[in-house]
C-alpha cells in the first residue's frame, strides 16, 4: 500500500498510472519503463528524471567544441547551455526569455514535433553542406 504523499499517489487519483522517477541518463531503465507505460492500460505519467548540464561534461571529456554544439531549450533554466552551444534553438511554446536569444524557434511546440523539426533543419543544411 502507498504512503499517503508518494509521488505517484496524486496522479493515480486522477485516473494516470505512474511510472517512476527514472533516470533519464540510464537508456535501459528509461525504454524499460516507457514499454511499461505502453502496455498498461489507460494513460500513463512517466516521470524522468535528469541532471542539467551533464552535456558539458561530456563535451569536456571527449574535447568536443562547444561551437559545435546544438542545444534546445525551453525555459529559463536553459539560458546557461542556450548561450554556449555553437547554434541554440527553442520551440514555439518556449518562454520569451529562451526564443529572445535562440537562433531557431521551431513552428512546432515541445511534444509536438519541435525535436523532429530542428532535426530536420539540421540534415537539410549538412546535404547542402552548409554548418
Amino acid at each position: 500500500m502507498k504512503e499517503v504523499g508518494s509521488p505517484g499517489l496524486l496522479f493515480e487519483k486522477l485516473g494516470l498510472n505512474y511510472i517512476g522517477p527514472v533516470n533519464g541518463h540510464d537508456f535501459n531503465s528509461l525504454f524499460a519503463a516507457l514499454r511499461q507505460a505502453r502496455n498498461l492500460k489507460g494513460p500513463s505519467l512517466v516521470h524522468v528524471k535528469t541532471i542539467k548540464g551533464r552535456g558539458y561534461a561530456f563535451a569536456e571529456k571527449n574535447k568536443l567544441d562547444l561551437g559545435q554544439i546544438c542545444f534546445m531549450g525551453d525555459d529559463v533554466n536553459d539560458l546557461g547551455a542556450l548561450q554556449l552551444a555553437g547554434f541554440s534553438a527553442a520551440p514555439a511554446n518556449a518562454h520569451e526569455s529562451v526564443k529572445r536569444i535562440a537562433k531557431l524557434i521551431t513552428t512546432r511546440s515541445g511534444g509536438n514535433g519541435a525535436v523532429r523539426e530542428l532535426l530536420d533543419v539540421i540534415l537539410a543544411k549538412k546535404a547542402s553542406g552548409k554548418k
